[in-house]
């Protein structure tokens, strides 16, 4: 629990290192201050989760509006090509962002 007078810095931090992740929806951003109250504001310093990040970013390349996918199914990586897309009429939705980082 951070107290009152830190809330404002604790944020903006966050927001910074989140967006230099290549984040930067408010979903996102939510979720990586969340991650950072339950795992310290270093979090996205520890190796696992780096390499975590980093699928996600590269994931978001082939998405519109490079938003992250809403699953991972478990299809092999394929060279040169983006995530299998989830058939569904609805779109992406901002939950979605977090499974990932509950995960861990």
């Amino acid at each position: 629990s951070l107290p009152a007078a830190r809330h404002y810095d604790f944020v903006r931090d966050q927001l910074a290192r989140c967006r230099a992740h290549g984040a930067d929806s408010a979903a996102s951003l939510l979720i990586y201050c969340e991650l950072a109250l339950r795992y310290g504001a270093r979090f996205d310093e520890d190796p696992a989760m780096a390499a975590v990040f980093d699928a996600m970013m590269r994931a978001t390349a082939y998405m519109d509006h490079r938003r992250i996918p809403e699953l991972y199914c478990g299809f092999r990586r394929r060279q040169g090509r983006g995530p299998t897309l989830y058939p569904v009429e609805c779109a992406q939705q901002a939950w979605a962002a977090a499974a990932p980082f509950h995960m861990l």
